[in-house]
C-alpha cells in the first residue's frame, strides 16, 4: 500500500485505502500480521501526504490509521518491528502505547565520535544517547536543555542492520 503513494494520484490512493481498510475492519478474520502491514502502509502514506502543502487527505487516512490501531490495541507482539509499528501509530494518533516496546541501543562509532567531538567543543552541553521518547525508537543524541535531537546518519542506515 505504501508504494501506491509513489505511483498514483493522491485522491486515488485515499479512495483505495478507504476500500482496503473498510474490508479489513469489516472482516474479523484478518490476521494480526495483515492488520499490522496495513497500519504500516497507511502511516507511510500519511507521512508522504504530510509533505504536500494544502493536502486535506491526511485526516481521512488518520481515521483509517486509528481504526486499524484499535484492532491491534489489545495485542503485544513479540516481533520488535511490529512493536515499533504499533508504538509509532500510537504516538502519531496521540494515544498511549498499549505496551512498553523493546528497542536495542546501538551506538555506532560515527555516533560516538560525533558525540565526543560535540562534548569537547561545548563541555557544559548535556547529551543523552539512545534516548527513547514517547515509546518511539531511540534517537541517537538528545540535547534536553535545547529540546533538540540529532540523528547521525552513516553507512549502517543504508547497508544491513548493524551500525558501524
Amino acid at each position: 500500500m505504501a508504494k501506491l503513494g509513489e505511483l498514483i494520484e493522491l485522491n486515488v490512493v485515499t479512495s483505495t485505502f478507504k476500500s482496503l481498510v473498510d474490508r479489513i475492519i469489516g472482516n474479523p478474520q484478518f490476521s494480526q500480521q495483515a492488520i499490522l502491514m496495513s497500519l504500516w502502509g497507511v502511516m507511510v502514506c500519511c507521512a508522504r501526504l504530510s509533505l504536500f502543502p494544502n493536502t486535506s487527505k491526511g485526516h481521512v487516512l488518520e481515521k483509517h490509521m486509528n481504526d486499524l490501531f484499535i484492532r491491534l490495541e489489545n495485542t503485544s507482539p513479540d516481533n520488535e518491528e511490529d512493536q515499533r509499528t504499533i508504538a509509532t501509530a500510537a504516538s502519531w494518533l496521540g494515544r498511549p502505547c498499549p505496551f512498553a516496546p523493546h528497542y536495542r541501543a546501538n551506538v555506532s562509532k560515527r555516533q560516538s565520535d560525533f558525540r565526543n567531538q560535540l562534548q569537547s567543543c561545548i563541555p557544559s552541553l548535556r547529551i543523552e544517547e539512545e534516548k527513547s521518547l514517547n515509546s518511539l525508537p531511540p534517537v541517537d543524541l538528545l540535547l534536553p536543555d535545547h529540546n533538540m535531537v540529532i540523528e547521525v546518519q552513516g553507512p549502517s542506515h543504508y547497508v544491513g542492520t548493524a551500525k558501524t
